[in-house]
């Protein structure tokens, strides 16, 4: 596995919980993020650095 994260880390580390994660990715707001051969979710930097944008913009007051 390289440097990617699981959903739960991933979770943690933006501070988007990990129900709105993969709500994020049913609505297309998040690209689906590659599968471990266990079929779990792998994110990348550039995932997680699109939560924390995701969630400032929330913040912002955009929905």
């Amino acid at each position: 596995m390289s440097a990617g994260v699981t959903i739960g880390e991933a979770a943690r580390r933006s501070g988007v919980k990990v129900p709105t994660i993969r709500y994020y990715e049913q609505i297309d707001l998040l690209p689906a993020p590659a599968r471990t051969e266990a079929n779990r979710r792998h994110y990348e930097a550039a995932d997680l650095r699109r939560l924390a944008f995701i969630r400032h913009a929330r913040e912002l007051g955009f929905d």
